[in-house]
């Protein structure tokens, strides 16, 4: 199966021109680039069906739609090779991952080069943000999180919606902390809420 993978910042960015370019079934996240493929809802669900071979390839727009940070967007690829599913990056030329049955060369070079460059930016927008909430404070008008605070179970799930999709795909408690980074014991308590 062909699929789509979409992502945007913020709820408020809308994913239209994407979509628009979509080929197969469409993945699609509205989540910070910094958030590890992995721990996205849509980005783990798509790994999942990538593991299981129900997608065999997957469309993106632009490298950082993977990521912003270079390391991430490596082992999220090295996902893609293993399991010999071919990525397309469409705004780079229809790129491949793999011609003639082989990891390009050209892709390799191209993807270490924009995913740093990715990277960068994220340092960028992080230090713009920091500059912007010391402003706040600053002028008094910024308080953060209020002490004290505890998260409910629902809220704790819907972090943790892409540990959801592995274990409802059938995928057992140690591959789907191997697959998504966690640690097992998240794995253990997510699927304990889900059993309430």
């Amino acid at each position: 199966m062909e699929a789509t993978y979409i992502r945007v910042s913020t709820a408020k960015q809308n994913t239209i021109t994407q979509e628009a370019k979509a080929i197969g079934e469409q993945y699609s996240d509205k989540i910070q680039g910094i958030t590890e493929f992995a721990k996205r809802p849509q980005g783990s669900r798509l790994l999942g069906d990538i593991i299981t071979g129900k997608v065999k390839h997957v469309y993106v727009n632009r490298i950082d739609r993977l990521g912003r940070d270079a390391d991430d967007i490596q082992d999220t690829i090295k996902i893609f090779k293993k399991y010999k599913c071919q990525l397309t990056i469409t705004s780079m030329g229809n790129m491949n991952l793999f011609e003639n049955g082989k990891e390009s060369f050209t892709f390799k070079m191209m993807v270490a080069m924009y995913a740093q460059i990715a990277e960068q930016q994220r340092d960028e927008i992080k230090e713009k943000t920091a500059e912007g909430i010391q402003l706040a404070k600053d002028r008094g008008v910024y308080t953060g999180r209020k002490k004290g605070t505890k998260e409910s179970s629902d809220k704790f799930l819907s972090k943790h919606q892409n540990i959801i999709n592995c274990l409802q795909s059938g995928m057992s408690l140690q591959k789907t902390a191997d697959t998504l980074k966690v640690s097992k014991t998240t794995v253990v308590k997510v699927k304990k809420l889900m059993n309430k």
